[in-house]
């Protein structure tokens, strides 16, 4: 890829108003070099390479792609021919990244590139079993509205990528939506952005004898609220009954997912686990590796009401009933 001197111009005045020069190192090439001048770099290993290659192949498919959008983007392309249209589009441009790697392996811990197509992530990942390559992942990133990329990595190194994608993450988040939207008498307020959710519950309404007094009437009220308040990317949600004045819950409640904080080694399938958090009893000890809630007790004085709602958490989220 050619990247003009007017690019190379502007990236070298950003680096020295930040003050970067001794952390940051351009290195300019050719349409003809390799995409990663391991020669020049001068290092013995890298920890990773990120791409964000040139999505379209033409001028034509890139206006084709514009008019297929069912309505308007929301802001203007500002990105140079250079930096958007490559020949063969990103599968060409991220085979060639992937070519490059067979020969550098290890010497960079992980190769990463963005993806502008879902239909390219099959095709790039299909290259990379066909070229051995038996340590990938993928995801997904959700820009803005209804704008999605997706992004790729590989390795040639043991160390498996985190065992918690953004899915895994999604996954957890609809569950207790779910959960919560279908308790009745209680308020659930949760900010997909920030993986946090607070609720009050006006009593106990999960246990076996609580469930025996409910009515017809109120399960099916129950229902109809979850129905109504779930959407299908499991984004904020708000099932607050207005029955229910937080001033007066018998019990408030504060949920966080922690996201995994490194890697795990062993690539392990997800797991959730569950940290309680009242006053008078230690946090337990959790494997960062893996994501875990944290269960905080906001309101109220009965300790025995918040451990059995610890307790029906942890059910659901395990095992799901």
């Amino acid at each position: 890829m050619y990247i003009d001197a007017k690019s190379l111009e502007y990236a070298n005045k950003n680096i020295i108003i930040n003050n970067l020069q001794p952390r940051i190192k351009l290195l300019k090439t050719t349409p003809e070099g390799p995409l990663i001048p391991w020669e020049e770099t001068g290092l013995e290993s890298i920890d990773f390479v990120m791409c964000n290659p040139p999505f379209y192949s033409s001028e034509e498919e890139m206006m084709e792609s514009a008019k297929a959008k069912k309505r308007p983007p929301f802001s203007s392309c500002t990105g140079a021919p250079v930096e958007l249209i490559t020949p063969g589009g990103e599968i060409a441009f991220i085979t060639r990244l992937i070519t490059e790697s067979l020969h550098l392996r290890t010497r960079i811990q992980w190769y990463t590139s963005m993806l502008g197509k879902l239909s390219s992530v099959s095709l790039i990942v299909e290259k990379l079993k066909e070229a051995g390559v038996k340590n990938w992942a993928v995801t997904e990133f959700r820009v803005s509205g209804k704008t999605r990329r997706w992004g790729v990595g590989w390795s040639f190194a043991a160390w498996r990528p985190s065992a918690a994608p953004q899915s895994s993450l999604e996954s957890i988040s609809t569950q207790l939506n779910n959960i919560f939207t279908s308790l009745p008498r209680t308020t659930w307020r949760y900010k997909a952005a920030l993986l946090t959710g607070i609720g009050f519950v006006a009593e106990n309404t999960w246990s076996r004898g609580a469930r025996r007094k409910m009515d017809h009437t109120v399960q099916e009220k129950a229902k109809s609220k979850r129905n109504e308040t779930m959407n299908e990317d499991n984004s904020d949600s708000d099932s607050s009954d207005p029955d229910i004045d937080p001033a007066s819950a018998t019990l408030g409640f504060k949920i966080q997912i922690q996201p995994p904080r490194h890697p795990s080694p062993s690539g392990s399938s997800l797991t959730s686990q569950l940290d309680q958090h009242p006053p008078s009893l230690p946090r337990s000890s959790s494997s960062k590796t893996e994501p875990h809630m944290t269960i905080r007790w906001l309101k109220g004085d009965d300790q025995v009401l918040f451990e059995s709602f610890c307790g029906m958490v942890r059910r659901r989220m395990v095992g799901g009933g």
